[in-house]
């Protein structure tokens, strides 16, 4: 085959090309071929057109922001404008979803439904709608397409048009129902609203999630202000405190709403009325009664009114207002120098303080009562460690009376004995008593109270021994048990024995001497630390329940009245249940009283009274005489016989009086007595008791 001449020769060339929209389609190149007969070197040069496809970068949103409000419905758009290699041919503003204002150009314009500014130094478009978009919440984007119509859209975001003042409206002023509406003036009522809770919580109404700020202004007390918000149904509530009662109270509402916008309602008034009681009541008016016309020439004398009785207002104020009172005196009486310390300190630290104070307040007086409770538990622990039982716990705080009294009727725990001091006879407070059986095994403990005596103890038949524990004392006592006196007067540890014949609450046991340790004598051990610890404690814990009781009874009545919780309410009724005991001891006469004497005439102290029911085997009265010799008792007289009191005989259908002092006998009439039948059926009987040295 010839090989081509040295000509140009010109062919049409058809290539394929892939252009935006997606389709092939062909283009015509024109190629131009020099063909050289040189076989090595060929030029080829061809030119082409090739369509833009890049679309424009994404337009950024600036205004309103994403989740925002805004107050008027001519919304103003900011966006920043994209870039493209062959420029921005317009932009769309698409609203919910849809295209709002088509053919945005990339410059400044106004048309009759927008006006738009362009700010080439930042490339931000001002676009503000000359068309009121409604209320609500709306979803607006921008989409930028450049001039072969590639375009892009911007990030989506909502915001809500709210041109209305917040809507709020008040219902409930206490137990008062009302409506008053910020949006209606004509709603405020023009006199104080009358109220007779003084504690008044308000409830309200209206746009969601507002915030309310509530003033109360009271004549002569600072300025009160509670901010709060309405919840997502709108509902809104604040409760007051204590208020003053017979003042106008003023309250004064700010309602704002998220985007801003502002509601006033002012100047709603209401007064606390204070309850009162009239006496005499007052009487009801008489129905008219027909006249009798008097006879011609007579003339009537009228009828007498009858004497106007003077009205006697009682006012009734509610024991929690008097309590708030009297901590207002006592804040106002507060040394300035004092408040001043308190108003320094940070608000934050008081408000978390005063919360604190709260919200431990409903369980206060249940602190108050366990205050004294743990100390006695601590000692105990520190005494007793692992050996320390709920039961040992229970026996203590018995012993401290932290308790509300037992009832004093036929059920009550009675004395079964009593521990004393073998020198002075006085009674050994807060001894431990151990109950142990053949087998020395403790089987009940049992703790004396700060008069030495003991109760409580419920023995089965059996026999048992008795051993008594104090760091001050020593057990059994080294003194014999002198010929006149009983096992029952004077125990040192002997086993005895509990039969069926008598029921097993309350028997009767022993009065129990025990020896005072002597510090100073080279044969005895001094006594452990953590045991005088706990008699030290027991005995300050027992002068603290004294000295406070009547405090803590008062303060917790006043915890009760501000707080009246379930807790409070039981502590402060346990309260009251000791309260009530104490008064009938102190207003109750005793029906049995006397004196115990020597032959010489002079009062015997610490001498041992007891007054003994037979029939069953009890204590019904056990007590000591004081520094006077003087002693009293109460004893209930349908159980005593009918006898003479000279009669010195014991009868088992009677009680029996019982006097116990080591190293003295009793003498009745040259004869020696231990027991003598009682006859108190007279209202009240004093005996003279005479003892005698043995």
């Amino acid at each position: 085959m010839p090989r081509p001449s040295a000509l140009t020769t010109i062919a049409l060339v058809t290539l394929w090309s892939y252009f935006f929209l997606g389709a092939f389609r062909p283009i015509p190149i024109i190629a131009q071929s020099t063909l050289n007969t040189d076989p090595k070197t060929e030029n080829i040069t061809i030119s082409a057109t090739v369509k833009d496809n890049i679309p424009p970068t994404t337009p950024v949103l600036i205004f309103p922001t994403n989740n925002s409000y805004v107050t008027t419905g001519y919304v103003t758009f900011i966006w920043q404008g994209s870039t493209d290699a062959n420029g921005i041919k317009e932009y769309e503003l698409s609203l919910d979803g849809v295209i709002y204002l088509p053919d945005i150009p990339p410059n400044d314009a106004e048309t009759s439904k927008f006006i738009l500014d362009y700010d080439a130094d930042t490339g931000y478009y001002t676009l503000k709608v000359k068309q009121l978009i409604p209320d609500g919440t709306h979803t607006w984007k921008i989409r930028a397409n450049d001039m072969l119509d590639n375009g892009t859209d911007s990030a989506t975001w909502s915001f809500t048009v709210d041109t209305q003042a917040p809507s709020f409206v008040l219902t409930k002023i206490g137990n008062a129902s009302v409506s008053i509406s910020a949006q209606d003036m004509s709603t405020i009522p023009e006199s104080p609203i009358e109220l007779e809770d003084n504690k008044p919580k308000l409830l309200g109404n209206g746009e969601a999630n507002s915030t309310v700020v509530l003033t109360v202004t009271i004549p002569g007390d600072p300025t009160q202000t509670f901010t709060g918000t309405t919840d997502i149904n709108g509902n809104w509530g604040q409760q007051l405190g204590i208020l003053p009662r017979d003042v106008v109270i003023t309250l004064d509402f700010t309602i704002t709403d998220l985007a801003g916008l502002v509601s006033l309602l002012n100047n709603v008034q209401f007064i606390i009325k204070t309850a009162t009681i009239t006496y005499p009541p007052t009487s009801p008016t008489p129905s008219p009664s027909p006249t009798v016309s008097p006879s011609p020439g007579v003339t009537p004398s009228p009828t007498p009114s009858p004497p106007a009785v003077p009205l006697i207002t009682i006012p009734l104020t509610p024991a929690i207002e008097i309590a708030y009172e009297i901590f207002q005196e006592a804040w106002e009486r507060l040394p300035a120098p004092l408040k001043a310390i308190i108003a320094s300190v940070p608000p934050e630290i008081r408000t978390y303080l005063v919360s604190t104070a709260i919200n431990f307040a409903p369980i206060c007086a249940l602190l108050l009562l366990a205050l004294l409770a743990l100390l006695v538990l601590l000692a105990m622990i520190s005494r007793f460690g692992k050996d320390l039982s709920p039961h040992l716990i229970w026996r203590t705080l018995q012993a401290l009376h932290l308790f509300p009294a037992l009832p004093t009727g036929r059920h009550a725990d009675k004395p079964q004995g009593l521990v004393y001091d073998s020198r002075t006879h006085a009674g050994v407070p807060f001894a431990l008593i151990e109950i142990r059986n053949e087998k020395e095994e403790v089987v009940d403990s049992v703790v004396t109270d700060k008069h030495g005596l003991y109760r409580g103890l419920i023995l089965s038949p059996g026999k048992y021994q008795l051993a008594v524990a104090h760091p001050d004392f020593r057990f059994p006592t080294n003194q014999l048990r002198a010929t006149y006196l009983t096992l029952t007067e004077f125990y040192r540890g002997e086993i005895f024995e509990i039969t069926n014949k008598y029921q097993a609450k309350n028997q009767l046991l022993y009065l129990i001497p025990v020896d005072p340790l002597d510090m100073n004598s080279p044969d005895v051990d001094p006594p452990d630390y953590k045991q005088r610890h706990f008699g030290l404690t027991l005995y300050l814990c027992s002068q603290l329940i004294c000295v406070l009781f009547l405090p803590l009874f008062v303060v917790t009545g006043i915890l009760t009245l501000i707080f009246p919780t379930a807790w409070n309410c039981l502590v402060f009724g346990g309260y009251c249940w000791q309260v009530a005991s104490k008064a009938i001891h102190w207003f109750k006469t005793p029906n049995l009283t006397g004196n115990t004497i020597d032959d010489s005439g002079q009062s015997l102290a610490n001498t041992i009274i007891a007054v003994i029911d037979p029939a069953v085997h009890q204590f019904t009265a056990l007590t000591q005489t004081d520094t006077d010799g003087a002693f009293i008792a109460y004893v209930p007289t349908a159980k005593l016989a009918a006898k003479s009191v000279t009669e010195l005989t014991a009868d088992p259908a009677g009680l029996l009086l019982a006097i116990t002092k080591p190293g003295f006998i009793w003498v009745e009439n040259g004869s020696v007595v231990t027991q003598y039948t009682l006859d108190l059926t007279q209202e009240k009987k004093h005996i003279i008791v005479s003892l005698r040295a043995a």
